[in-house]
């Protein structure tokens, strides 16, 4: 399971920071159209109607998704960046000084990087 998470971290946090952008933008449509219940714009009306009381289980929840989404999001693609620096240089005794950078980056990043590391390790004969 922590595998299947590790590999398409990436990818479901993007959605889930989509998801969270998108609760909140129908959280608070719901919330001002609730307060302000003299609005004109029938489309705005019939989709408050349709959530109904409901507004409150997407409106409360819809910060933290957003929030855990992009925390989770931002952190991958710094980490890759970091990764692919420190990894892509020509000099072993380089590679050997972030060798623990590296191993510690490695376990929230997908398995093609520690496959990446290896050969990179293999390539200076590095144990």
């Amino acid at each position: 399971m922590n595998r299947i998470f590790r590999e398409y971290m990436l990818i479901l946090s993007a959605i889930l920071f989509g998801i969270g952008i998108g609760m909140t933008v129908i959280g608070f449509l719901w919330y001002f159209t609730f307060i302000q219940s003299n609005i004109a714009n029938s489309i705005i009306e019939d989709f408050v109607k349709r959530i109904g009381n409901w507004g409150w289980w997407i409106l409360i929840p819809a910060p933290f998704v957003s929030v855990a989404g992009g925390w989770y999001f931002f952190d991958q693609i710094l980490s890759r960046k970091k990764f692919n620096g420190l990894v892509d240089t020509n000099s072993k005794a380089g590679l050997v000084r972030n060798t623990g950078k590296i191993e510690g980056m490695m376990w929230k990043l997908p398995e093609k990087y520690r496959i990446r590391f290896e050969e990179k390790k293999k390539k200076f004969r590095i144990k």
